[in-house]
Formats: C-alpha cells, sequence, structure tokens
C-alpha cells in the first residue's frame, strides 16, 4: 500500500509525533511505501526534539520550503492509496488532501470541540467541560476563562475550529485513541461509522531489572513530572499538594520534573519558594529528555504524577510508565482514567474540580507502603499489555484498506 501521511511537525514535540516516530518504521517493515508530509521541521538548538524516524526509502516533503500549493502536487504524484492525516493542519490544506485519496483523521487533541482546545472552564474554578461546540461557547469563553482576553482570538480561534469539525465530517475515517474521544466526535454529529476508536500503542522498554520493591520508600520517595508545561497540566497545584504528601508520610521527598513549556519558569519559581519553605522538598527541573533517559528516571522513580486538569485525549505518559513498572497518580479527567486502574496501576483523585489535597492523597496512596507500591508496580506492568504496537498497526492497516476500497 502507498501511504501518505501528514503531520503538523516532523520533530517529536508531543504525542502525535511520538506515535508516528514508531508507527511509521513498523509501516515500512511491512513493505509498504511512505511518503511523510509535514509542516514545521524545528532544529535541535530551538526545540531539543529529535526528528520523527524515517528510512531514506521514504520521500519527505516540508510544505514551508515548497509551500502548500506544490506539497499538494507531491502528494498528487506520489499516488497515495490512502492519506493518514495528525496534528493540527489548516481546514483548508485537510481539504485538498480529502479531494486526492481516500483519507483517515488521526485526533490527538480536541480539533474542531472547543474553542482554546483545553476543553475545560478555569473559572470560578477549574473543571472539565461538556458542552459540544457551537456558538454558545462564545458566550461563556470570557465568563468560564476558556482561553485568552482578545476577543479577536476567540473569533479567529472559534472560526478555525468550525472549519475544522466541517471539514472532519469530510473525512472517510476519524481514528480516535480513547473512548472518550471516540464519544465526542460522536456527540459533535460525526457520523458513528466513520468514528474509530484505536487505542494508542505504548512504547514498552525491556522489563525493568527491578521492581519498586528493590527502592525502599522509607527515607527520600522520588516523583517524577513528565510532559509539557502548560497552564493547565497542573503543575502549580501538584506543588501545592507536596507539604500535604510530606506532611502525611513524614519523610522528604524529591520531585523531578521532566519537560518544558511556557510555565517552566513560573513552576521553578513556585518550587524555589517551596524548597525555601521545606528544605526536606528537594525539586529538580531536567528539561527534554531522550527517551533512554526518560525510561532511567521511570526505574529510578516511585512515581509518576499526571497533575493534568484538563481533560486529556489520552494522557500516554502513564502507560508508558507502566510499562517500566512506575504507577501512576493523577486526576480522573479524560482518558486517563482508560489506562489507571485504581488499586492496580495508582490511585485517582477526583478531578472535577481538582485539588491539591486530593492530589497528595493519590500520591499517598501509591507511595506510602512499599508492599503496595511493589504490588502496583507489577501491575501496571501487566496492564499495558493490550497497548501492543503490532495490535494497533494491525488495525490501522485493516481500517486503511477498508476505506480505499
Amino acid at each position: 500500500m502507498r501511504i501518505s501521511v501528514v503531520s503538523f511537525s516532523r520533530r517529536k514535540i508531543g504525542g502525535a509525533e511520538q506515535n508516528l516516530d514508531v508507527v511509521l518504521p513498523e509501516f515500512e517493515r511491512r513493505g509498504h511505501h511512505l511518503q511523510f508530509v509535514y509542516f514545521h521541521d524545528e532544529r535541535e538548538g530551538k526545540a531539543g526534539r529529535a526528528p520523527v524516524r524515517t528510512s531514506t526509502a521514504v520521500e519527505l516533503v516540508d510544505v514551508e520550503q515548497t509551500g502548500p500549493a506544490r506539497a499538494l502536487d507531491r502528494v498528487r504524484a506520489f499516488h497515495p492509496d490512502v492519506i493518514n492525516v495528525h496534528g493540527d493542519i489548516a481546514a483548508d490544506f485537510q481539504a485538498a488532501l480529502i479531494a486526492i485519496a481516500p483519507s483517515a483523521y488521526s485526533v490527538h487533541n480536541y480539533y474542531g470541540t472547543c474553542i482554546s482546545g483545553l476543553k475545560t472552564h478555569s473559572f470560578p474554578v477549574i473543571q472539565p467541560c461538556d458542552r459540544v461546540f457551537g456558538p454558545l461557547c462564545l458566550l461563556e469563553y470570557f465568563p468560564r476563562r476558556c482561553g485568552g482576553l482578545s476577543p479577536i482570538t476567540m473569533v479567529r480561534r472559534y472560526l478555525t475550529e468550525r472549519d475544522r469539525l466541517a471539514v472532519m465530517a469530510k473525512y472517510q475515517a476519524v481514528i480516535t485513541h480513547s473512548a472518550r474521544m471516540e464519544l465526542e466526535y460522536r456527540r459533535h454529529g460525526l457520523h458513528p461509522a466513520r468514528v474509530f476508536g484505536l487505542p494508542y500503542e505504548v512504547r514498552v522498554t525491556p522489563a525493568p531489572k527491578h521492581n519498586k520493591s528493590a527502592y525502599p520508600v522509607t527515607e527520600r520517595p522520588q516523583l517524577l513530572f513528565a510532559g509539557r508545561m502548560d497552564r493547565l497540566k497542573g503543575g502549580l497545584t501538584l506543588l501545592d499538594a507536596l507539604p500535604l504528601v510530606h506532611l502525611a508520610l513524614a519523610r522528604p521527598l524529591d520531585m523531578v520534573f521532566a519537560g518544558d513549556g511556557p510555565e517552566r519558569q513560573r513552576w521553578q519559581r513556585k518550587a524555589s519558594a517551596l524548597g525555601s519553605r521545606h528544605p526536606e522538598i528537594r525539586c529538580r527541573f531536567t528539561g527534554w529528555l531522550s527517551q533512554a533517559e526518560l525510561t532511567g528516571l521511570f526505574e529510578s522513580s516511585h512515581a509518576l504524577v499526571v497533575p493534568s486538569q484538563c481533560p486529556e485525549a489520552f494522557g500516554k505518559i502513564g502507560p508508558e510508565a507502566a510499562g517500566c513498572g512506575l504507577p501512576a497518580a493523577a486526576f480522573a479527567v479524560g482518558g486517563i482514567e482508560e489506562w489507571l486502574i485504581p488499586g492496580v496501576s495508582g490511585a485517582l483523585a477526583p478531578g472535577n474540580p481538582p485539588t491539591a489535597s486530593g492530589l497528595a492523597q493519590a500520591i499517598c496512596e501509591v507511595i506510602a507502603d512499599p508492599d503496595h507500591l511493589a504490588s502496583l508496580s507489577l501491575a501496571a506492568i501487566a496492564s499495558v499489555g493490550r497497548f501492543d504496537l503490532n495490535t494497533h498497526v494491525d488495525r490501522l492497516l485493516a481500517l486503511f484498506e477498508q476505506i480505499r476500497k
């Protein structure tokens, strides 16, 4: 099969590109011919991210360099059997792709269902939003602090998402990665027969040399946050929870923040102030890490904390950590509830609204008792078997074959 894959970025800046990094080589290994079309190719010095893996046999098309019209010509000349689109792509470019060949859109966020893409109200309290996207969203945008304070930005983003939802209805298939997102698009009027739920693949590393029983938590438990540092990723709430965890356990704590983003400096300032008040709580910020470095943190930490306050479309970092024996504490929002099984792979805190005290309690449930932590570690490894790469690719290719007919 000839597959043209279109992505917002060539660099591994998020879940969409991480997914492509393992799926594209598997497509090639199975003998399919690939074209990779992308809009952004941020260099190592700017983004610190490696490119999505492709062999020299894959035709690369940089839309920024060639321009949209020539890029579309390149897609036509490739004669794809199917086109698979990922990420934040302009609606008019998507419409042009759909006209070329049978097309499937892989959803990694709330594209076309929310002005801000966050699906979250920030005022008077932070809470997930279940509203169906439409004109009434404009009335709540400012009162509920759905985004910024610019009316021009509000209208522009509303029109963008309206157009994006309209073009999504034209795809032969819309691929979601959680039951939460599958329901979201059906609620927004997409034909149920064209919306498919395919769980993410999870990059499971070789089994860790030790389960968490080998890491005594009687002295300094190590907690880990890993991901993009955005406003609703919950870093400030996590920092508020740490003194409560320390008080409950009567033990010093190490907190590692791996990743980067627009909120990093604010989080670092708050962490520094926290350390001044509570010297027994140590916070460290690593920046973006390679997969090998992140795996090392999975194995040396006691719990992953996923304090996202917005309803994550899935939250892939959780199953990846679980595959290394690292259980998680998280708010019960969005797709997180589909991989975090309380008492098996971690603990959930109430997410509506999310609170520091609730998160602290979930963290304590994971790490307070070493024997319970050891059992969670082993159960977490077993829990990720359903996110198998081969199964994921089998289902993708079967869907591609179905829509090309």
